[in-house]
């Protein structure tokens, strides 16, 4: 999973998460910080990537 925009912009970003962030996978196979995709599906319910329709396929931990 690559780095979040803000991940990559700012190393000492944190998400608003005070503990380690989980992987949010959707149906269309694009990962990101759950807490990164939580906070962009208040006002979009896209996938940030490709525009599809978001449906949680898997929430995990982050194995990197």
């Amino acid at each position: 999973m690559d780095l979040c925009i803000e991940a990559q912009a700012n190393p000492d970003h944190t998400s608003g998460c005070d503990t380690p962030c989980n992987v949010a996978w959707g149906n269309c196979s694009h990962a990101f910080h759950f807490c990164c995709i939580s906070r962009w599906l208040k006002t979009r319910s896209v996938c940030p990537l490709c525009n599809k329709d978001w449906d949680f396929a898997k929430v995990g931990k982050n194995s990197a």
